[in-house]
């Protein structure tokens, strides 16, 4: 029995419902249009048949099949674009939930290629949700798809996000590798990609700072900036935030907060939530450091709020360390405790060891001033040990300084100075602005320890 085309599917279907044409073109159609489908005079778009879905009761894919090569072609490609556009604007379940949809409708429409794209879509939208685990396979596959069609633009948004994943689980150097594959691959696209070209720079400028090569994180963040004035105005702020850590990082204070409150007034005229919570977070850092903890609280509070609102666990976290530290430098050794022990609790609750160990400082420093010394030592041990053990040099050097004061003032002598020798051979390693850094960082929670052993003799616990 010949197959039915998709305007006898469509009639049969409607009279088997025992609707009018203007029964199943209302609201959003029109009796002449219905016509015409029926007579395959016309090629239904994606709303047209989601409408029609509806109205006779029938899946969207069972009007899918219906259509020729080149109608259902249409369909899924406008699918694919709509994920992308989700994509864009970090709506990530919205997205998933549409490439999940293109997957289906692909897989039985019998498009390979559209198969592979609605999989690299589902594991950017899982990337976008922090799992990495269900992206990473997803990614893999799309990439070995993409290398073997030689799709340029498949390949860069797969390693693009390959290198996301490799960024955000601390392995610098593999994902600068990722991201300077991709710009390689930059001039070989079909048509130009400012804005996918802009982010990975952005994400370029982030990895170099963190690895001390800040006239090449500099170097790349203006570059970024440069493609998103033009292509994506709203992610300027962004961007803008790693030129103020650049300048932080070398100890230009003055300019740091320049960028970063720049980079504040473009994310809240954007309502771009995330950057703001993010910019909030630092700039609350440098003013921290500036010895301007009241003006940092301000930005800290509703950081913490922004965080959870995003459902973003290690932002949150992060954001609770540095409120925790910015009332440490007020002289308020309470809510310092609150915080902090929120920043530990959720942290390790939720399996983030890195953040256990920063949130550990802070909280081993509030023990140590609350006069629970012990208590407070085992906190800066244990996070130097995390610290050293993972690679995280600065946070490492702050918590064994600390630890040893406190070995110092409880007369534990040889302790002390073999961690004060491992802490200064450690200083020594790094570049001179990394250096400054750490040692800015400590002045707080130094301050801290001071009022701490000023008052009477401390007692163990």
């Amino acid at each position: 029995m010949p197959q039915l085309t998709f305007g006898q599917l469509l009639k049969q279907a409607r009279l088997a419902r025992g609707l009018s044409q203007s029964e199943v073109a209302t609201p959003v159609l029109t009796k002449a249009f219905v016509s015409l489908l029926e007579r395959d005079g016309a090629r239904p778009s994606l709303e047209t048949l989601t409408h029609l879905a509806e109205r006779l009761d029938r899946p969207v894919a069972t009007l899918l099949r219906a259509l020729d090569r080149k109608g259902t072609a249409r369909v899924l490609a406008d699918l694919d674009n709509r994920g992308r556009q989700a994509l864009s604007q970090r709506r990530y379940d919205a997205a998933r939930g549409v490439f999940e949809q293109l997957l289906e409708f692909a897989a039985g429409a019998g498009m390979p290629q559209l198969v592979a794209s609605a999989r690299l879509g589902i594991g950017e939208a899982l990337v976008g949700q922090f799992r990495p685990r269900d992206a990473e396979p997803l990614l893999r596959e799309s990439l070995d798809h993409a290398r073997r069609t030689r799709d340029r633009l498949m390949e860069c948004r797969a390693l693009r996000n390959l290198g996301l994943i490799e960024h955000r689980g601390g392995r610098l150097i593999e994902a600068v590798r990722l991201y300077e594959e991709m710009l390689s691959l930059t001039p070989s696209l079909p048509k130009p990609e400012p804005v996918l070209h802009g982010e990975v720079l952005g994400y370029l400028s982030t990895m170099f700072f963190r690895l001390g090569r800040y006239d090449e994180s500099l170097a790349a963040a203006t570059e970024a900036i440069t493609l998103f004035e033009i292509h994506a105005p709203h992610r300027v702020p962004d961007v803008r935030m790693n030129v103020g850590v650049v300048h932080y990082r070398t100890g230009d204070y003055a300019k740091s907060l320049v960028e970063y409150r720049e980079a504040l007034r473009g994310a809240e005229r954007f309502e771009d939530l995330e950057t703001t919570f993010r910019v909030r977070n630092n700039l609350a850092m440098v003013l921290i450091e500036s010895g301007r903890p009241a003006e940092a609280l301000e930005h800290l509070r509703p950081a913490v709020t922004m965080a959870r609102r995003l459902s973003d666990v290690m932002g949150e976290c992060r954001a609770l360390t540095e409120l925790g530290r910015c009332y440490l430098a007020l002289g308020d050794v309470a809510d310092a405790r609150v915080a902090a022990e929120q920043a530990v609790g959720l942290s390790h609750a939720r399996g983030m060891a890195d953040e256990v160990a920063r949130a550990s400082i802070v909280l081993g420093v509030v023990s140590v001033a609350e006069r629970r010394t012990l208590k407070g030592l085992r906190y800066l041990t244990n996070a130097y040990q995390h610290c050293t053990k993972t690679g995280m040099r600065m946070e490492g050097i702050v918590a064994g300084y600390a630890a040893a004061r406190v070995l110092s003032r409880l007369g534990k002598s040889a302790d002390a100075y073999r961690l004060h020798t491992e802490v200064f051979a450690a200083l020594r390693r790094l570049t001179s602005p990394d250096a400054c850094g750490v040692i800015r960082m400590t002045e707080t929670l130094d301050a801290a320890l001071d009022r701490a052993m000023e008052r009477e003799a401390i007692s163990s616990d």
